[in-house]
């Protein structure tokens, strides 16, 4: 049982917001701060305000705050404890334990965004059940997990999931620092091809690249067409190695992605030994911030 008077944050640092939540012991969701990444100069500066204003919150509804969660753009490498890979953040080998152990007094985590996506799609979302099941995550970037059993799977250097770096054709073979896959189903590729299509649309940005979609503009037809066949692409390729029972589509772009999903279905069908159930996620406020609450009760959960 949890207190009455306990509660956790939940976290999500992506590479255009921060969105955190402040939940009590009830389930309930006491308060809600949403930010631009770039708020700020320094995103741990805008990480921190929002923990802060959460507290505030907190205190101000008489509840001790026992625990945090902390979803990020990156990885976090387990020998040196440093986050890896976070690039929309301008982070890599960087220290972040350092500058929230200075702040923070509450036990706390930190953990790669979609990695928490995927717990909370194990235990809330449209993992539950499934022995086997990927997360693919579509939004400023590609991010990915994968959960055998309730577990992520994490490889050797806590990168196992990172769908990215999956090579969308062999002109990306070679060249460092690429993002294959992302680059061809990120939220900014959306808009840049759409421009590349049709420089004086004044369609801009990805979710104005699917409304005009959605009212037959023709390039933006086209560029949604071939978003489709690269995250159609993406799910084979994760399908062939790790025969998940459950795809599930998350991010911005992944759950905008609902009315194409027969035809994503339709192209991943004939190419895989075992077609996997793909799925848009539902989980509400977002299946990060869902399995970042759950896994800030874990880290606060008072010791034996």
């Amino acid at each position: 049982m949890r207190a009455t008077d306990a509660a956790v944050l939940g976290v999500d640092l992506g590479g255009t917001k921060c969105h955190a939540v402040l939940v009590d012991g009830s389930g309930r969701v006491v308060d809600e701060v949403y930010r631009n990444s770039d708020h700020l100069p320094d995103p741990v500066d805008v990480l921190l305000g929002v923990i802060g204003d959460l507290r505030a919150s907190a205190a101000a509804c008489r509840l001790a705050v026992c625990g945090i969660a902390i979803g990020v753009p990156a990885f976090i490498d387990p020998d040196s404890g440093l986050v890896v890979g976070g690039w929309n953040l301008g982070w890599d080998r960087f220290d972040l334990r350092a500058r929230l152990d200075a702040v923070l007094s509450e036990p706390y985590t930190i953990d790669n965004d979609v990695n928490l996506a995927a717990l909370g799609e194990a235990r809330s979302g449209a993992g539950q059940g499934a022995r086997c099941f990927a997360t693919v995550a579509i939004g400023t970037g590609l991010g990915g997990a994968v959960v055998v059993d309730g577990q992520v799977l994490r490889g050797r250097h806590g990168a196992a999931g990172e769908f990215g770096f999956l090579l969308a054709d062999r002109g990306q073979l070679g060249r460092r620092g690429l993002m294959g896959m992302e680059s061809r189903v990120g939220g900014p590729w959306i808009g840049a091809r759409m421009r590349e299509l049709a420089p004086d649309s004044a369609v801009l940005g990805a979710a104005a690249v699917f409304a005009a979609a959605s009212d037959g503009d023709p390039i933006a037809v086209q560029v949604l067409t071939e978003l489709v066949e690269h995250v159609a692409m993406t799910i084979v390729d994760v399908t062939a190695v790790v025969d998940p029972e459950v795809v599930v589509l998350d991010g911005s772009v992944g759950r905008a992605l609902g009315p194409y999903l027969a035809q994503l279905v339709e192209l991943v069908e004939p190419s895989v030994l075992y077609p996997p159930d793909v799925r848009i996620s539902t989980l509400a406020p977002n299946s990060t911030l869902a399995g970042a609450v759950a896994e800030a009760w874990r880290v606060g959960a008072p010791a034996g």
